[in-house]
């Protein structure tokens, strides 16, 4: 699954005050990231998916 599948997903999956977190994230970490936005994006997914095994 790509990164952009994996985090449609995600967010669809979400609750509703989930997604606004996602998103949050999402503008932080990817949009206005210095890397290019796939890489980005994955690092996000990953950082999540850390979070979510706790």
């Amino acid at each position: 699954m790509t990164a952009h599948n994996s985090w449609a997903a995600r967010v669809l999956a979400a609750a509703s005050d989930e997604r606004v977190r996602l998103w949050t994230l999402y503008q932080a970490c990817v949009t206005d990231a210095p890397e290019d936005h796939d890489t980005a994006l994955k690092s996000l997914i990953e950082q999540l998916d850390k979070e979510e095994t706790r």
